[in-house]
């Protein structure tokens, strides 16, 4: 059998004034996330929403919504 590695990654572009649900949207798209009401609400209640950074974002494949967040606030 062939393992995987978790070497993959997403990259994805922010606009500048996207808003966050547009952000969370585009990584609904890409299947990052499973929803993207439920991931925006998250970044909402934990303050995130408000710190997306614009650029061109790499986010592993095998991220949890906590990575993600920070990885889009430029955090990592």
């Amino acid at each position: 059998a062939i393992s995987k590695e978790n070497k993959e990654s997403i990259t994805i572009e922010v606009n500048k004034g996207d808003g966050s649900f547009t952000v969370c949207k585009r990584l609904e798209d890409v299947g990052l996330i499973a929803s993207a009401t439920s991931f925006d609400t998250f970044l909402c209640e934990n303050g995130y929403d408000k710190r997306i950074r614009a650029g061109v974002v790499e986010i592993p494949a095998d991220a949890d919504p906590e990575q993600i967040a920070r990885i889009l606030n430029g955090v990592e």
